[in-house]
């Protein structure tokens, strides 16, 4: 078995993490901040450890994964419990900053094998960055956008 793979986003979004949370456990929202040619949805609830998700679509494929920590406007982990990597692993941290939110996303996975992962798994770094940093800007475009519209404290 191939060593874990670690990816680590960060950005600051001009939100309380109440909102940001808010936003990101609410998983109508995960098809949106997707980009249009690698679309992504995600049924199921997040509000509580031990709850399903079901990620469909998107670059990886279908993953089934469990909401494995929550901690209110501070953490929200999913751990896959089936899907095509031998493990996966998306923690969001959510810190306290003046003004806003330090967003942090960790991706912690493990390929199943070389031959899968050339032919299946388009998992290069470029693919990840991409992705990610496409559904954060997003995120950030959404959350700061409603800001302006309804106040910072909403």
């Amino acid at each position: 078995m191939s060593s874990p793979i670690r990816r680590q986003y960060q950005l600051f979004i001009e939100r309380p993490p109440e909102a940001v949370f808010a936003f990101v456990t609410d998983l109508t929202n995960h098809e949106r901040i997707c980009p249009d040619d690698q679309k992504e949805t995600a049924t199921g609830i997040a509000e509580q450890v031990g709850a399903l998700v079901l990620f469909r679509g998107g670059p990886w494929g279908d993953i089934t994964a469990t909401v494995s920590e929550r901690d209110e406007s501070r953490l929200l982990s999913f751990q896959q419990v089936e899907g095509p990597f031998v493990t996966w692993t998306h923690r969001y941290k959510f810190s306290v900053y003046p003004n806003g939110t330090l967003l942090n996303e960790q991706f912690e996975y493990t390929l199943k094998g070389l031959a899968i992962a050339k032919e299946k798994l388009p998992s290069t770094a470029k693919l990840w960055d991409d992705w990610v940093r496409h559904r954060q800007s997003e995120t950030k475009r959404i959350l700061e956008r409603i800001g302006r519209i309804k106040g910072p404290g909403v």
